[in-house]
């Protein structure tokens, strides 16, 4: 069967982080791999993923109009029609009930991302909330011809999380390899927080991998601080093997994004810091489950609290493999595939020669 055209609207930039780009990407990696092909409408500012769609043979076009307005629904409509795309798949805060309507009128069909069941309205084919916690019910907004994907059933992960799904992950009596990562621009500069924690942590003696994005504009700061940590401390930019680093780790403190399910699904025990309002509902969703350590608003965790609760995690491999565990169970990496089946299933049930 062939798909025909998906086109992205996402951005990408230090304020905003990655994260909205890495999950469409998920989703355009299995459209392509279904024989279709895709494409990514970005507002200026996401330079530094440009290697990520070229690596995918995604195409790429750059938004004119100012990012959330009328007209970047009317320049988005115009790109899908002369690509003919037989999807448009949004995803950002920054697309406005009146956006999704002014823009669903004028393609074939629309998917939206969501994540904080907070607009007034939703107009869309499909609604999609990856988050575990998501229910039926804070949807009743919705258009009465939306359909609902919601929950981990439908978590999209990236092409290189395929191979680990059966992974056996190894836990040792002590936790010795560390992964820092708080997404491609950690604007909050969160990393920092997180050595400063090991600072205080002299015997624990860990191997420790800080994952930082191109945009990161703290990295100098950074590294002369992991210089005068007592523990072995590497960086790594603009990673796409973050899932091979997190295979490879034993603990890990991340920000409560997306990240956070991506680590539940590698079984990887994590300290997770919330950064922003979006990833409260995550944090507290992990924490409850046993599947992850919540530490709190950035601005408010104390980095003595950081480091007990890294210090007790590293020394207690029942927690580790219990929390493992209840990660793996809850993520089988199949989420991409689903939301790709459910979007065929619309098109034809409309009638649409896909």
């Amino acid at each position: 069967m062939e798909l025909g055209s998906l086109l992205v609207r996402a951005d990408a930039d230090t304020q905003i982080g990655a994260g909205h780009f890495m999950r469409c990407l998920a989703l355009a990696q299995v459209w392509q791999e279904r024989g279709g092909t895709a494409i990514f409408l970005m507002a200026p500012g996401a330079s530094a993923l440009g290697k990520r769609l070229e690596d995918d043979h995604i195409g790429e076009v750059r938004l004119a109009a100012e990012p959330g307005s009328i007209a970047d629904a009317d320049e988005t409509a115009s790109v899908a029609l002369r690509h003919s795309a037989a999807w448009v798949a949004l995803d950002g805060y920054q697309f406005s009930p009146d956006y999704q309507r002014a823009l669903k009128d004028k393609i074939a069909h629309l998917l939206v991302f969501d994540d904080l069941a907070g607009a007034d309205r939703y107009h869309a084919d499909l609604l999609l909330n990856q988050n575990a916690y998501a229910t039926p019910e804070v949807y009743s907004n919705r258009a009465g011809d939306c359909t609902l994907l919601l929950g981990a059933n439908y978590f999209l992960l990236r092409r290189e999380f395929g191979e680990w799904r059966h992974h056996d992950r190894h836990i040792p009596p002590r936790a010795r390899n560390l992964l820092i990562t708080f997404g491609g621009s950690d604007a909050e500069n969160a990393t920092a927080g997180a050595l400063q924690a090991l600072a205080l942590l002299p015997d624990l003696a860990m191997n420790v991998r800080v994952l930082v994005g191109a945009s990161n504009p703290h990295r100098a700061g950074l590294e002369r601080l992991a210089a005068k940590l007592p523990h072995s401390v590497e960086f790594q930019t603009d990673t796409q093997r973050i899932a091979n680093e997190m295979a490879c780790a034993d603990v890990a403190i991340s920000a409560a994004g997306s990240t956070s399910w991506e680590l539940a699904f590698m079984g990887l025990p994590s300290l997770l810091v919330t950064l922003a309002e979006n990833q409260h509902g995550c944090a507290q969703y992990l924490h409850s489950h046993g599947i992850a350590i919540s530490l709190g608003w950035q601005h408010k965790v104390q980095l003595e609290e950081t480091a007990a609760a890294l210090s007790a995690l590293a020394a207690d491999p029942g927690k580790r493999t219990e929390m493992s565990s209840r990660g793996r169970g809850l993520i089988d990496g199949r989420g991409a595939n689903r939301v790709v089946q459910a979007m065929t299933g619309i098109a034809n049930a409309s009638g649409q020669t896909l």
